[in-house]
């Protein structure tokens, strides 16, 4: 499954349309929704994990209607209806091979392991250099704490 959008969390929360470039994510909830459904890529985050991560434990009363406008703003902002799917008990965002910053730095630190252990040094510097180049600062940067 390849979407050609890519989601970094190396650094403050951002995501790359097609073409490389920055698009807006928006305000502090829409942040935090994004970032809550890619901590776990490909699996169903339930409604309430959902809640806490907006509203950290102390939902309003409008919450669950609050979190159904915010998940149709994400998926307007994700150009695919599809890609963010209702599944009970939740929501799973779809992330495609190579779209999320975590998952190729791990893919980059796990071939400089196996280069270094197969002493293939130029390699194994090539690998670990492409995963650091993918850190833009702190993890999550910017985003409100529950």
């Amino acid at each position: 499954m390849r979407y050609g959008l890519r989601f970094g969390l190396l650094g403050p929360p951002v995501l790359y349309d097609t073409d490389g470039e920055v698009r807006s994510i928006g305000g502090g909830k829409m942040r935090a929704l994004l970032v809550a459904l890619l901590l776990e890529p490909g699996r169903v985050v339930s409604v309430d994990a959902l809640k806490d991560a907006l509203w950290g434990g102390a939902p309003p009363a409008s919450a669950q209607a609050s979190l159904q406008n915010h998940v149709t703003r994400l998926r307007r902002l994700l150009d695919d209806p599809e890609r963010l799917r209702a599944m009970p008990p939740g929501y799973l965002l779809r992330v495609g091979e190579g779209e999320l910053d975590v998952r190729v730095f791990e893919s980059h630190v796990t071939a400089a392991r196996a280069a270094h252990a197969g002493r293939d040094w130029e390699r194994a510097l090539r690998e670990a250099l492409a995963a650091l180049a993918l850190w833009r600062g702190t993890p999550l940067g910017g985003v409100p704490p529950e």
